[in-house]
């Protein structure tokens, strides 16, 4: 998301998502006008109503991003870089071979399920994936990459966490310049909310298994005027654990076609 700033209030997956921006991805000019119809995996579940609609430059405002768990979804000025991460939950800097504008290429994007099937991020993700196939023609493999990173481990003493207060209830979770909370969230989603403020993969290696409820306050990078500590000394204090410089894997996608503009509606 290009010039947002303030707090982000999402699902813990589309947060590990957006939060990491890292370097620049490799870029390849592999796009094409949008001029024939595309075809898509029939085994990936489709929307019933699919609208995109671009929005021009002028038009640009923040991106908002809908509630999940209904059977209509909406999303407002999303990238197409951003629609590709939400999707296959990988973050862009781990797009390989991805084509030029993907970051300035912005939608409205509005969707609604077959027989009112509720539309969770999980839900949501294989059908986005088909509708980016039958309207991108988008064309990808996935894999694995070993990159230099942190692994979260338990602090000498160890982890001074909260079990999450009510069993079975959807996490939830939010990052800001000084703090990430989150209620009901498991290890991985914490190490992924990590990722932001330290600018590295974070790999779960805890062990510690269930959902709790975390908060962690710390200074932002740079900021030698806070009376906070450093995101490393925050983990330690405040939750009893630890981020170890490692070499971890991280998924990685690998565009090979994708138009830049979509079919019509």
């Amino acid at each position: 998301m290009r010039g947002r700033t303030g707090k982000v209030l999402a699902s813990v997956c589309v947060l590990v998502a957006l939060a990491w921006t890292g370097q620049c991805r490799a870029q390849s000019a592999v796009a094409t006008p949008a001029t024939t119809a595309c075809t898509a995996d029939p085994q990936l579940p489709s929307f019933d109503v699919a609208a995109i609609t671009p929005v021009a430059e002028k038009n640009r405002g923040a991106t908002s991003i809908g509630q999940y768990g209904s059977p209509h979804f909406t999303m407002r000025g999303v990238s197409l870089s951003f629609l590709l991460s939400f999707s296959f939950d990988i973050r862009p800097v781990n797009f390989i071979n991805a084509p030029r504008g993907l970051d300035d290429a912005v939608f409205d994007v509005q969707v609604e399920s077959a027989g009112g099937i509720p539309l969770t991020y999980e839900a949501l993700k294989p059908r986005m994936q088909q509708m980016l196939e039958q309207r991108f023609c988008l064309k990808t493999h996935t894999g694995t990459k070993q990159v230099s990173g942190y692994a979260l481990v338990s602090a000498k003493g160890g982890a001074k966490v909260t079990p999450g207060s009510t069993p079975g209830e959807r996490g939830s979770a939010y990052i800001t310049q000084h703090e990430i909370s989150g209620t009901n969230i498991d290890m991985g989603a914490l190490a992924g909310m990590l990722a932001s403020p330290v600018g590295r993969p974070v790999q779960d290696q805890t062990g510690l298994q269930g959902k709790y409820t975390i908060k962690v306050q710390f200074a932002s990078a740079g900021d030698a005027e806070s009376t906070l500590p450093s995101i490393f000394t925050a983990v330690k204090e405040q939750v009893g654990l630890e981020l170890k410089p490692a070499q971890v894997p991280v998924q990685t996608l690998t565009i090979e076609h994708l138009n830049l503009t979509s079919t019509e509606n």
